[in-house]
Order: structure tokens, then sequence, then C-alpha cells
């Protein structure tokens, strides 16, 4: 452990070490990675595949720089989907193996033994929660 863990100043938020402004930073960008998400889902929907594109890639990146693998994954399946919906098939492919690489880190692997099922694990990856 780091010897300044203990310093009230300080407390663990995605696996590092830091100060309370910095983590309100962190939950600010996790909350616009999240509405970039939602807006990618609405133009997606309604068939703009390149305005989803934009949506997911910004919300992919701030994922990234937050270090939510999770949302970063989910961010690009739904990249590949996108592409994918586009005939841009080798660049669905490309999005789809680094999703496929996130999810297959050890932490995602034990929580896929905890939700075995196919519909467990894809409700757990897209809100957080099984059935």
């Amino acid at each position: 452990m780091v010897p300044f863990a203990e310093n009230p100043g300080f407390f663990e938020e995605i696996g590092v070490l830091m100060s309370p402004a910095l983590a309100q930073s962190a939950s600010a960008l996790r909350a616009e990675a999240d509405r970039l998400f939602q807006q990618g889902i609405q133009q997606y929907n309604v068939s703009q595949f390149r305005e989803a594109v934009q949506s997911w890639e910004q919300a992919s990146a701030i994922y990234r720089d937050i270090q939510d693998r999770q949302g970063e994954g989910v961010a690009l399946g739904a990249l590949g989907n996108a592409y994918r919906s586009l005939a841009d098939y080798r660049q669905a492919i490309d999005f789809y193996e680094q999703d496929l690489a996130i999810a297959l880190t050890p932490d995602n692997t034990e929580t896929m033994q905890q939700h075995p099922s196919l519909r467990a694990w894809a409700a757990f990856t897209l809100i957080g929660a099984a059935e």
C-alpha cells in the first residue's frame, strides 16, 4: 500500500489515489461520457450512424482517460455496431476486437463467472446489474 494512503485528503477511486477535487473532476467526466454514450444510442436508433460514431468515440476517450474499462469496452462495442451499420466491416471488427480484449481482462472474466448466462452478462455490462 502507498504510505500516504491513510491521509484523509486522499482516497481510492478507479484504482488510483486522488484528491477529492480530482475525484469530483473524474465524476463529472464520467457523467459527460455517460451523456455522450446515451446521445450515441439515440442517434443510432434513428440511423444517424456517423453522428453516433462521433458521440461514442468521445465517450470512449473519456472512459479511457478516467480508467473506466467497462465503460470504454461498452463504447467500443457500440462503435463496432455503428461501423457495421455503415458497412465498414474492417473498422467494425477492429472495435469488436478492442471490446473483446477489455472483456477478457481478469476483472471482467471474474464478473462473467458471476453472471454466466449471456442475458445476465449483457444486462450487467449495459446497466450494471443482472436480472
